[in-house]
């Protein structure tokens, strides 16, 4: 498949979310006591519609790609071939497809609202919705300097997300303490040069480090 074609469906797919939710243009109260009137051309809150991931698949043409993909390659596996293990691993492709498109329509959002006469960075991801599970919406609008909550329904929808954000740091930081402790393992190993070292030492402080061969040379 060529990079156009690819691209094609990328901003299709992209539009067909947007779609999701897209409103006419409104002007709403801000709600941070300013008293600005700010524009939105999108949906915001739970209550106004959200989108658990198995919807979301089926919405953006995930799933029937990946149903009219089984049905192709299904013939090809005997009986003694792990079909299922394959056709998870498919399906777990697809995911993989919609994540990035949430990620992609992420950044279009901001720079959407970035672009507005009071500059605004959009609240929106997967979050908890009582016990229904998760799922996607844009939780509210925020200011760029003070973050503070500016457009929202309910005060619930920007807990949530925050409470998604405080899971995803929190296992950030995990990785991040656990990257420091093998480069320090790193540093003791015996035969590492002072070109490596001082690189790794570098990573330590969060410096910039050179980019270094499997030689330790620049």
């Amino acid at each position: 498949m060529s990079d156009s074609v690819v691209a094609s469906d990328r901003r299709s797919t992209l539009d067909k979310i947007d779609k999701l939710f897209r409103i006419p243009l409104v002007r709403v109260k801000a709600k941070d006591g300013s008293g600005d009137q700010i524009p939105i051309e999108h949906r915001i809150g739970s209550a106004a519609g959200w989108y658990p991931a198995d919807s979301l698949m089926e919405r953006l043409g995930f799933e029937r790609q990946y149903a009219d993909i089984c049905s192709k390659e299904r013939g090809r596996y005997t009986k003694s071939d792990n079909w299922e293990v394959v056709s998870n691993a498919l399906y777990e492709d697809f995911r993989s497809k919609m994540g990035r498109i949430v990620t992609s329509y992420r950044k279009f959002l901001e720079e959407f609202y970035l672009n507005q006469p009071r500059p605004l960075l959009p609240m929106f991801s997967f979050v908890r919705i009582g016990d229904k599970g998760r799922g996607l919406y844009i939780q509210g609008l925020r200011d760029t300097q003070t973050l503070t909550p500016v457009v929202y329904d309910k005060i619930d929808d920007v807990l949530s997300w925050a409470d998604t954000q405080r899971g995803l740091t929190r296992k950030a930081h995990e990785r991040y303490i656990q990257m420091h402790q093998t480069l320090k393992a790193t540093l003791a190993l015996p035969g590492v040069n002072k070109d490596i070292q001082h690189q790794i030492k570098l990573m330590l402080a969060d410096r910039e480090a050179p980019r270094l061969g499997h030689d330790g040379k620049d």
